[in-house]
């Protein structure tokens, strides 16, 4: 489950240093003589990150549609979280690596830049100048780091520290807790941290918070304090003017996530929480539809969760739970939208990839097994 998965991993993570990717995978020409230079037109070319499998796959997407599956075709550093694309280039965090591996829209490797041991990263904001802030999770601040041109080694530019325990507000009986930093939304000149506000036992410690960093001095400038329990995803929604915070809610170890979730919209002006939906479901990280939809990843099972955003109530759930048995574990680990308003996705635990119209009630009209523990779904251009 995104953070959870990762969660097995801590020790390694507080140790590792940045590791040599591993050889490049000699993988098809997934573009071939049918390369495209305008992203709204065909073929689309989806990246899938594999964080178990440590490699990127494709789904390439003709008119029709027709789906041809590129299996494992460029290799991830350890345990990529988060896949970012613009124009020019693609960027994965990798969280056991503590790296920024940036890639061309050929899959090549350009750079690998260290965001420093034990700070096991895990989401990037795109930034001016060939940068990105980065959260991590394990060293409790944001960081700011260099994506381009550069001498090997750390690539860190600045280091914003976020809220202490003592900062931090705890249930009664809870005397200690941590930031645990995770989604990032950059709006003008504020980034937004989800603070995810975690005990020793990875679980919910009090109300989570949005931390407000000032890129132009790269200082803490504020937090919001957040009915959500566990906030993991971030999301600015320019047709609204909101910035979501997706908040998983409580989780117990026994049993797991509770499915209390909840979605807060924050005016950036204003820096004050205006809208709440509750959710049924653990909530990870939403994706927001031309129709006023959101799609959300859920970490409670393999359903992803729809809510419409206008008239502030959740929706019937998608049901891909198709390839797990009952008492099987399952759930939605990526997302992602195509021009077309295809809607993509992952179940982290049985490596299946769904498309699913919703012009045709949510049907799945595609299908198929991917790279292993698929963690990133993301266009490339």
């Amino acid at each position: 489950m995104r953070r959870r998965f990762l969660a097995v991993w801590l020790l390694a993570a507080a140790v590792a240093g940045c590791g040599d990717l591993k050889a490049q995978i000699s993988g098809a020409d997934f573009r071939g003589d049918d390369g495209n230079t305008n992203p709204n037109a065909y073929p689309y070319y989806l990246a899938i990150g594999g964080g178990l499998s440590e490699t990127i796959s494709i789904l390439k997407v003709r008119e029709g549609p027709t789906f041809e599956i590129f299996q494992n075709v460029a290799p991830t550093d350890m345990a990529i979280n988060d896949a970012v694309a613009t124009a020019t280039a693609f960027y994965t965090v990798c969280s056991l690596s503590n790296s920024v591996v940036v890639y061309d829209l050929n899959l090549n490797v350009i750079r690998e830049a260290e965001v420093g041991a034990g700070a096991n990263p895990m989401n990037l904001a795109l930034a001016a100048g060939q940068t990105g802030w980065v959260s991590d999770f394990l060293a409790n601040d944001v960081r700011l780091v260099n994506l381009g041109p550069g001498p090997a080694g750390q690539a860190v530019q600045a280091t914003v520290a976020l809220p202490d325990s003592a900062a931090l507000p705890h249930d009664a009986g809870v005397t200690t807790s941590w930031a645990r930093p995770d989604g990032v939304a950059l709006v003008g000149g504020t980034l937004f941290v989800a603070l995810s506000n975690l005990s020793a036992q990875w679980t919910p410690a009090g109300p989570g918070q949005l931390a407000l960093v000032d890129t132009a001095t790269a200082t803490l400038a504020g937090v919001v304090t957040l009915q959500g329990r566990d906030p993991i995803g971030v999301m600015y929604d320019d047709a609204r003017k909101l910035v979501w915070v997706c908040s998983a809610g409580d989780y117990h170890n026994s049993v797991g996530f509770v499915g209390d979730g909840l979605l807060e919209g924050v005016d950036p002006t204003t820096q004050a929480v205006v809208r709440r939906i509750a959710v049924q479901g653990a909530p990870f990280v939403p994706l927001i539809a031309p129709s006023g939809l959101a799609y959300l990843e859920n970490g409670l099972d393999g359903e992803v969760l729809v809510v419409d955003l206008d008239a502030g109530r959740q929706l019937p759930s998608i049901d891909l739970r198709l390839h797990v048995p009952g008492s099987g574990l399952s759930y939605i680990s990526g997302l992602a939208l195509d021009p077309a308003g295809r809607l993509y996705a992952v179940d982290f635990n049985s490596d299946y990839l769904y498309v699913i119209d919703p012009a045709q009630d949510n049907k799945v009209i595609y299908q198929t097994i991917v790279n292993d523990g698929p963690n990133t779904l993301t266009f490339l251009p």
